[in-house]
Order: structure tokens, then C-alpha cells, then sequence
């Protein structure tokens, strides 16, 4: 069987696939910089020899008409160039981006517990840029470096044979000095950062500790360790200074060196004499201009070697274990049937890791209508239960059922319309009032949004609001806490769901805002079936059946 291709390449054909004309015009503006960069020499040298040395002008109106044609032609391809490596690039960002977002929603609970969201954000920034880099200051500007050099060379090449000799000798030394500077100044800049980063953070203690500071006596301590600091981050960045102001002047000496091993050819002194004032020019210019790629290469090399990790490190994402698939062929019709008759819970078993089994062979039936309060100690699974129970997760063995339906199999697609999840804290999004309801669903209506307001009280509220339902909300500061818990469960029924469930949603309001909320909570099971969990019984829903769970014990 044929191995299935990696994100990146899927992601790299697509882009190919779609945007055909636009790379096919890359490459033919990469290749048409090379090309009219190794003209201007040539009329330079056409212009010394016949008009200045030959002292006539015929032709050099023409000649002038070249050269400025040529560079407005270099200049509009480098454009196109450059706008088309970046135009691609965040093309391929977006695609990667886009593919790995479709992926993350597969995976398993696993990778969830075992990486932090600054792993998982470092996945979709760094490493998909790097990428992005490798495919465009990478790889293709590395290749037209390359090519810019091997013209260059055979273009001396046309005039002296041992002109190319010089130039292929200072190629691989140029570059040399490039590469050793360019890593030791990359290597005393990360050094300068951390110690610049360690001088910031202890001005900032010292700043916060100033009367623990006065009042222990240790200035002294203090002052001396900042002077430690100081010191070294002066060491890191003198290095950084060293490494800047002698690149530049042991370059130009290379340069120069090679331009007076030329000039002494058309002198006459020690090689072939056979080369032209005009030959000179040119060759000088074309010397000139091989110190640009050549810098450019180490750079780039640079990118391209981060960008192979950054490819890397995505096709292991690429690569993790998914969930089960959900089945296509359900529906909310399907799965409700007229109404939740039962959900059961079927010798559950659930680990985020093997070794850390949460819940071990659970069983419980519940009828639907009633209301189920699960209580325990924190951490004992009930959270992850709630989670189970909307097919967020997959169980180890063992299933919950919707009138017979297991939940993990559920499409995404109707879960809204069939679960109504209330957490532990409202969580705003960006927009206005009805969009903290709606979540830019386009099947909420204003008039469902304002119906399931009307419901948790908020209603009355909204319309004092500068905008009313249009008000564009700004962090927490529109609403109290109570009120965000309130918006919560307009957020929940919005599609008048089923199922309500309640995780912990009035652990942090006080004795009056519970009840407030229990007594709108009570309207709201009316004909539904009710999960709520609960370390507290002044918040338990009325007539509620009380689960206390139990500690997972292996088998």
C-alpha cells in the first residue's frame, strides 16, 4: 500500500495545484533576475571600449538606453519576484495551517494532556513559518543565488580564463568568512538577548522588592549582583560589535585584493595583458556583485536548515494517532427519535494516559427527563466524564449511549442542538452581544439570541446597554459574574437542547446569585434531561439524583 503523502507535501501540491500560473511566473521571474543581473556589466564594458577609450559617441545614446532598460527590467522582476515568494508563502502558511487545524480536532486526549498549549501554538507559529521560510528565502532564493554566482563566474569566464580561476578561488573564501561570521554573530546575539533578558528581570525584582530589600539590608547584595549582570551582558554584546565592524572591512579586502590581482593582469604584470580597460570595468562589477549572493547564501542555508526541523516537527503531527471517525449517516432526528428516552453508561472505562485510568468500568443508566447530579473529590473524573458523555472523548472500552447511540460517534455538527453545556466560567469571544450567544453560527438568529437572553433574566440588561445587542464586548467589563453565568446558560439553551449539562457553573457566586440561577436553572430542565456536577448541595437541582463517585481502581 502507498504511503500516505506528509501534511507539508499535501500542502505544497495544493498550493501547486491552485496557484499554477502564479509559480510558473515565479520561476520565470527568478530566472529572468538572473539573467538580466549579468547584463550591465556587459554594456559597461561596451561603453569604455568603444565610446570612452575610442572616443566617439556613436551609439552610446543607445547604449545608455540599454543599460537604464535593463535595470527597469531587473527592478520589475525583482519585484514580481519578491511579491510572489511572499504572496505563495502565506499561501502555503494558511494551507498548513488550515490542515493541521483539521487535524488537531482528530486527535486523541493524549496528545491534549501530554503538551502544553505553548507546544501546540509553537506547532501552528514557529514551525509552519519555518516552513513557509524553507519553500521561499530558502530554498528558491538560494537556488537564484546560486545561479547568480555560476553566471557570474562564467561570465568572467567569457572574458579571461584566469580571471574565473581568481573569481571560483575567492568564491568558497568569501563564503567561508560569511559562514564563521554569521554563526559566531547568531551565537553572541542569542548570548546577548538571554543576558539583556537577565538584567530586565533583576530591575524588575528590585523594583517590586524595594522595602523587602530596605528593610533586610541588602542593597549591597544587590547592587553587586546587577553589576554581575551588567558586566556580563557588556562581554556578550562587545563580541556582538566585534563580530559587526570587522565583516564588512575583511570582505571589502578580499574584494579589494582580487581587483588588484585584475589590475595588474591589464597591466601586463605576471598573467595574460589581453584584457581591456572595458574587460576590467566589467570584471570589477561583476566581482562586486558576487559578494551579495554569496552573503545571502549562509542566511539562507540557515533558513533552510530550520525549516527542515520545522518540516519535520509537522509531519510528527502529521503522523499522531487519531480518534475513531464519527458516523455521517446520523442525524439529530436519528439520534433523539421524539425524545431522550435514556443515556447509559455501558462498563465505562477512560485514561488520558495507560498508566492513568480515570474511569474504570462505570455503569449507570440514566432515565431521560431526570435530573443526575455527580459529586466527589476534585480531579475523580467528573469533568471528564462530562466530556465523554459529548463524544469529545473516546472511551478506553465500554461506551455512553443516547437511545442506543454511542455519543463518540456523534458528527459535530448537530452536537449543539443536542447538548447544552454550561462550564464553570463563561468564556467571551470577540464581537458583540449576540455573537457571545450565537459564536458566529450562522443557523442563531437574532430573534433565538434574544429569546434565550429573555429566558436567563439578562434581557432587561442587554437593551440598557450603550448598543443593546449590538454592544461590542470588551473583556469582562460589560457584565458581572453572575451575569456572565447567566449568559451562559443563554449560551446553552440558544438551541433548545435535550440535555443540559452543568459543570460546577455556580462554584464562585454568592448565596443569592445561586439561588437566582438554580430557580432559572429549574426552568430550564422543564422536559429536559439534566447532568450537573456539584461540590455543594445548596446548589443541587431539585429532586435530583445524587451520584457520588469514587476513586478508579485498576484492574
Amino acid at each position: 500500500m502507498n504511503k500516505k503523502p506528509s501534511l507539508s507535501m499535501r500542502s505544497i501540491r495544493s498550493i501547486l495545484k491552485h496557484h499554477l500560473p502564479a509559480a510558473v511566473l515565479l520561476a520565470a521571474a527568478a530566472g529572468a533576475s538572473v539573467w538580466l543581473s549579468l547584463i550591465p556589466p556587459l554594456i559597461l564594458k561596451q561603453v569604455i571600449d568603444q565610446n570612452i577609450t575610442g572616443h566617439t559617441l556613436d551609439g552610446l545614446q543607445q547604449l545608455a538606453l540599454w543599460y537604464a532598460g535593463v535595470y527597469l527590467l531587473l527592478g520589475a522582476a525583482e519585484f514580481l519576484k519578491g511579491y510572489l515568494l511572499s504572496y505563495l508563502g502565506q499561501k502555503l502558511i494558511h494551507e498548513i495551517r488550515m490542515r493541521m487545524m483539521e487535524k488537531i480536532q482528530r486527535l486523541t486526549a493524549s496528545y491534549y494532556t501530554g503538551h502544553t498549549p505553548a507546544q501546540m501554538t509553537s506547532r501552528f507559529v514557529s514551525d509552519v513559518a519555518s516552513v513557509s521560510d524553507l519553500f521561499t528565502d530558502g530554498v528558491v532564493s538560494m537556488l537564484v543565488d546560486g545561479l547568480k554566482i555560476i553566471g557570474v563566474i562564467i561570465s568572467i569566464g567569457l572574458f579571461s580564463r584566469e580571471l574565473m580561476i581568481v573569481a571560483l578561488c575567492a568564491v568558497p573564501l568569501i563564503g567561508w568568512i560569511t559562514r564563521v561570521y554569521q554563526n559566531n554573530v547568531r551565537k553572541a546575539q542569542t548570548d546577548n538577548f538571554a543576558q539583556l533578558g537577565q538584567v530586565n528581570s533583576h530591575i524588575s525584582e528590585t523594583v517590586r522588592c524595594f522595602s523587602m530589600i530596605r528593610s533586610y539590608g541588602a542593597q549591597e547584595s544587590m547592587e553587586h549582583s546587577y553589576r554581575q549582570k551588567l558586566a556580563d551582558n557588556f562581554r556578550t554584546r562587545d563580541k556582538v560589535n566585534f563580530y559587526d565592524s570587522t565583516y564588512s572591512p575583511l570582505i571589502q579586502m578580499v574584494r579589494a585584493g582580487m581587483i588588484v590581482f585584475i589590475a595588474l593582469g591589464a597591466a601586463g604584470i605576471g598573467w595574460n595583458a589581453g584584457i581591456s580597460i572595458g574587460m576590467l570595468a566589467a570584471s570589477v562589477d561583476y566581482i562586486s556583485s558576487l559578494l551579495d549572493p554569496i552573503e545571502s547564501l549562509g542566511e539562507e542555508f540557515q533558513s533552510i536548515q530550520s525549516g527542515i526541523s520545522g518540516l519535520k516537527r509537522i509531519d510528527e503531527f502529521d503522523s499522531l494517532p487519531e480518534e475513531a471517525p464519527k458516523d455521517s449517516s446520523l442525524s439529530l432526528e436519528k439520534v433523539v427519535q421524539g425524545g431522550i428516552r435514556e443515556i447509559v453508561f455501558d462498563h465505562l472505562t477512560f485514561g488520558y494516559e495507560p498508566e492513568r485510568i480515570v474511569l474504570n468500568d462505570f455503569c449507570l443508566k440514566v432515565e431521560g427527563g431526570s435530573a443526575v447530579t455527580f459529586m466527589g473529590r476534585t480531579g475523580i473524573g467528573k469533568t471528564t466524564l462530562f466530556n465523554l458523555i459529548m463524544g469529545l472523548l473516546t472511551p478506553v472500552s465500554g461506551a455512553i449511549t443516547i437511545n442506543g447511540v454511542r455519543t463518540d460517534r456523534i458528527p459535530n455538527s448537530f452536537k449543539r442542538s443536542l447538548f447544552g453545556y454550561i462550564e464553570q466560567d463563561f468564556t467571551f469571544v470577540e464581537g458583540d452581544v449576540y455573537r457571545q450567544i450565537s459564536l458566529g453560527d450562522p443557523a442563531v438568529t437574532d430573534a433565538m439570541v434574544e429569546k434565550a437572553c429573555a429566558f436567563a433574566g439578562l434581557d432587561a440588561y442587554i437593551r440598557t446597554l450603550p448598543d443593546g445587542y449590538h454592544t461590542a464586548v470588551k473583556g469582562t467589563e460589560s457584565f458581572s459574574w453572575g451575569q456572565r453565568q447567566l449568559l451562559a446558560v443563554a449560551r446553552a439553551v440558544v438551541f433548545d437542547p435535550p440535555i443540559l449539562l452543568l459543570d460546577e457553573m455556580t462554584a464562585a457566586l454568592d448565596a443569592k446569585t445561586e439561588q437566582d440561577i438554580i430557580e432559572i436553572l429549574g426552568r430550564a430542565s422543564r422536559g429536559r434531561t439534566i447532568l450537573s456536577i456539584s461540590h455543594r448541595e445548596s446548589s443541587l437541582m431539585k429532586n435530583s439524583r445524587i451520584i457520588e463517585m469514587q476513586e478508579a481502581q485498576a484492574d
